[in-house]
């Protein structure tokens, strides 16, 4: 079965779609037992702020994660990660270690929204079709 609002595809025994927390069958008592949910809708790497390029030398730049959530007021920012370093290389001498300490300091930065989110009040849904990470929150 899917949601008749999100098309998410649910148990065929859901009362309420566990995404948009939308009831599934006709008849149920929605009206102050009703759950709602804010969902995030993306996580995306940003760069605030980038190296400047040299001769045979790609430049680096500083990035976070953002995660985008959307509510009863449309999108907003739910939480961010901390700033990290995306190393340069030299264009000709390229090393696996610069490689290694941005993909350590991504995966750090990335755990600590993670944790961010879980510590304000974010609940895991999974992985949707595309791998991306969800999470959903109860409206108050």
């Amino acid at each position: 079965m899917f949601c008749s609002n999100c098309g998410t595809q649910i148990p065929d025994d859901s009362n309420f779609c566990p995404k948009c927390g939308k009831p599934q069958r006709n008849g149920l008592n929605t009206t102050s037992q009703e759950v709602r949910y804010e969902r995030i809708v993306k996580i995306q790497q940003t760069v605030i702020k980038r190296k400047p390029d040299f001769f045979f030398f790609i430049g680096g730049a500083t990035w976070i994660y953002v995660a985008i959530a959307v509510g009863s007021q449309g999108q907003y920012e739910a939480a961010r990660s901390p700033e990290f370093i995306e190393e340069g290389s030299w264009l000709f001498f390229d090393s696996n270690s610069s490689h290694d300490r941005n993909k350590k300091a991504k995966e750090w930065a990335f755990d600590q929204l993670i944790r961010q989110l879980s510590v304000d009040g974010w609940e895991s849904t999974g992985r949707d079709n595309f791998g991306e990470y969800t999470f959903r929150r109860r409206v108050r």
